[in-house]
C-alpha cells in the first residue's frame, strides 16, 4: 500500500535513543496543540499515534510479520516516522530497499534450491538486517549471536587437547551458542537443510561455526550447507547489465556495510563474544557471567535497539511491496 505523507508533530528523539525529556516535551506539546484550532479528536489521535511509535521503538526483540501487519492496518504513521528517524540517523550506506531486495532475492533462491525445506542459521550481527526481513517473509531463521570467532584457538598442539578435545569443551560461551541453537531447532530432529549463513569476507567465522557444530554433532552434517550472503548475491549481480536480478550498486552498498560493520548499528542481534571478557567491556554485547541458561537465552531473544527496529520495519515494508508485485 502507498503511505501518504502526513504533516503532524513528531516525537522527540536523541541519537539512537528516546529522549529522557520525552514526557516534558510531550506535555509542552499538548499545551501548544490545545492553543490551536485543531479539533480535539485529531489532537488526541495524533498524541496516541506518537505514543504508539515511541512504544514500538522500545519493544523487546525483532520486528515480526504480525507487528508489521498491525502497523500497516492500524498505525501507518509509524512507517513514516520510522523512515524519518532512519534519514536523520543515516546509519548505513545501504538503503532499506537494498536490504529488502537482498532478502527477497535470497529467499527466492533458497526456496528454489532447497524446495522450501531449509532453516537458516544467521550468524552474528552482519547478516541480521537481511535475515530479519527474510524471517518476516516466511523463511525459518535462527539468529545465532556469535562474535569474535577468529579469537578461538584450533591448534592441534593445544596442551589440553586430550582433556578438552572440542572448542566447546574449552570455551563455555561456545557451548552456550550450541545449546541456544539446539533449543531453537538446530538439532537432529530438524529434517530441513541447515543453511549456515554469514556475510563472509574471509570466511573464517563461518568455518569456525561449522567446526564447532560438527565437533558437537549438533545436526546431520550431510544436510548442512555453509553459505555467504555476498557470494550468493554476487551470482545474481551481472556486472555488465543494469537490469540484472540484483543491481551492482545495491551489491556494493551491502558489501561496504557488512565489511565495515555498519550493519551492527541496525541489528537486533547482540554481540556475544566467545571470550567473555570482551562482552563485559564492548558495547551492544551480552555477557554470560553469573547468568543461568534461561536468563542468557532470554536476553538473546529480547535484545533490540530503537534504530534497528525502525530500520527493520521499513525494510520489511519495502520487501512486502516487492513481493506483492
Amino acid at each position: 500500500m502507498k503511505i501518504q505523507s502526513i504533516n503532524y508533530i513528531n516525537p522527540y528523539f536523541q541519537k539512537s535513543s528516546i529522549s529522557n525529556n520525552q514526557s516534558n516535551s510531550a506535555g509542552a506539546q499538548n499545551i501548544e496543540l490545545q492553543k490551536t484550532s485543531i479539533p480535539a479528536d485529531i489532537v488526541h489521535k495524533t498524541q496516541k499515534e506518537e505514543a504508539f511509535f515511541r512504544h514500538f521503538l522500545t519493544r523487546k526483540g525483532k520486528v515480526t510479520y504480525k507487528e508489521y501487519q498491525d502497523i500497516v492496518k492500524n498505525h501507518p504513521r509509524a512507517l513514516i516516522e520510522a523512515q524519518k528517524l532512519i534519514e536523520k540517523e543515516n546509519p548505513t550506506q545501504s538503503s532499506t530497499k537494498d536490504v529488502a531486495n537482498a532478502a527477497v532475492k535470497l529467499k527466492k533462491l533458497y526456496d528454489k534450491e532447497y524446495k522450501n525445506k531449509y532453516t537458516i542459521v544467521s550468524i552474528g550481527t552482519s547478516p541480521s538486517p537481511i535475515t530479519e526481513v527474510m524471517s518476516a517473509l516466511g523463511a525459518k531463521v535462527v539468529f545465532l549471536p556469535a562474535s569474535g570467532l577468529n579469537d578461538v584457538e584450533t591448534n592441534n598442539l593445544y596442551v589440553f587437547r586430550k582433556q578438552y578435545p572440542t572448542i566447546a569443551s574449552r570455551q563455555p560461551n561456545a557451548k552456550h551458542i550450541i545449546e541456544y541453537a539446539k533449543a531453537n531447532g538446530i538439532n537432529h530432529k530438524n529434517n530441513n537443510f541447515i543453511v549456515l549463513l554469514d556475510y563472509c569476507c574471509s570466511g573464517a567465522s563461518l568455518d569456525k561455526v561449522c567446526t564447532i557444530f560438527e565437533e558437537e554433532d549438533v545436526y546431520n552434517s550431510k544436510k548442512a550447507h555453509d553459505r555467504s550472503i555476498l557470494s550468493d548475491l554476487a551470482q545474481l549481480t551481472n556486472l555488465n547489465v543494469n537490469n540484472s536480478d540484483f543491481r551492482l550498486e545495491s551489491f556494493a552498498n551491502l558489501s561496504h556495510d557488512m565489511q565495515a560493520s555498519h550493519f551492527e548499528k541496525v541489528s537486533n542481534v547482540p554481540h556475544f563474544y566467545i571470550l567473555d571478557q570482551y562482552n563485559e567491556t564492548r558495547p551492544d554485547s551480552i555477557s554470560s557471567k553469573g547468568k543461568s541458561k534461561h536468563r542468557l537465552f532470554k536476553e538473546f531473544d529480547d535484545y533490540s535497539k530503537p534504530l534497528a527496529r525502525a530500520y527493520s520495519l521499513c525494510a520489511i515494508h519495502e520487501a512486502m511491496k516487492m513481493s506483492n508485485k
